[in-house]
């Protein structure tokens, strides 16, 4: 941030006493400004220097910058205002105001109604209001495709019902291992079965005979159409 001071000619006429005058002078008009704290105010209802030297009163761009994540960006001078959005826009760079305008927009959203996409690539923010889980679980994430259990508010966790998925102690490394490695889980006792070869029909230890490719069990009168892939 710049200050106008004047220039150097004009200090040098400057004797000790009245350098100290000035310093107290202007220390007394902060202490008087912070006692008359308000609430609210924006940068121009401050008069403690965004001063540039052609005597235009402007926000430093890069403390406007350095401040952007707390989006209620205080005055560094006084600290008892905020800057205005508006104030600053001709002086940021368009994706620093951009993400400061993303950053109200979330902030004006209640934290109960927040929804973050579970995959990391995208962190996608969407909002929650609860209808999305009345009218189905399975969604899209609209930013990358994604496929995420709007209950569970986590990746789709296909074969395992809510409550199940919710119940295990959240095994999600376990989940994620398994798609990572293509493994199936068992229909009937929900065990990991890895096929190290021969056809698609796989029994479990426990008896169980179902389909590797899509889960489903292959008991009698089931019918899979990966049967006939």
């Amino acid at each position: 941030m710049m200050k106008h001071f004047g220039n150097l000619e004009d200090s040098k006429n400057l004797n000790k006493d009245e350098v100290v005058d000035v310093d107290d002078e202007r220390r007394k008009r902060l202490l008087k400004k912070r006692q008359k704290r308000r609430e609210g105010r924006t940068v121009e209802n401050c008069n403690t220097a965004w001063v540039r030297g052609s005597g235009e009163v402007v926000p430093c761009s890069g403390y406007v910058s350095s401040q952007v994540h707390r989006v209620k960006i205080p005055c560094p001078i006084c600290m008892d205002c905020y800057l205005n959005m508006e104030d600053c826009r001709n002086i940021l760079p368009k994706k620093v105001f951009d993400l400061w305008g993303k950053l109200l927009c979330e902030a004006a959203i209640p934290e109960a109604d927040k929804f973050y996409c579970p995959f990391k690539n995208c962190s996608a923010l969407m909002i929650d209001d609860g209808e999305c889980r009345k009218l189905a679980k399975k969604f899209k994430c609209p930013h990358c495709d994604g496929m995420f259990c709007a209950q569970c508010k986590v990746a789709w966790h296909h074969g395992i019902r809510c409550k199940e998925f919710q119940g295990s102690n959240g095994d999600v490394m376990m989940m994620g291992l398994a798609k990572e490695k293509s493994w199936q889980r068992c229909p009937n006792c929900k065990l990991y079965v890895e096929k190290n070869g021969g056809c698609k029909s796989m029994f479990c230890r426990c008896g169980e005979n179902f389909c590797y490719i899509c889960g489903i069990s292959l008991r009698p009168h089931n019918k899979c159409s990966c049967r006939s892939e």
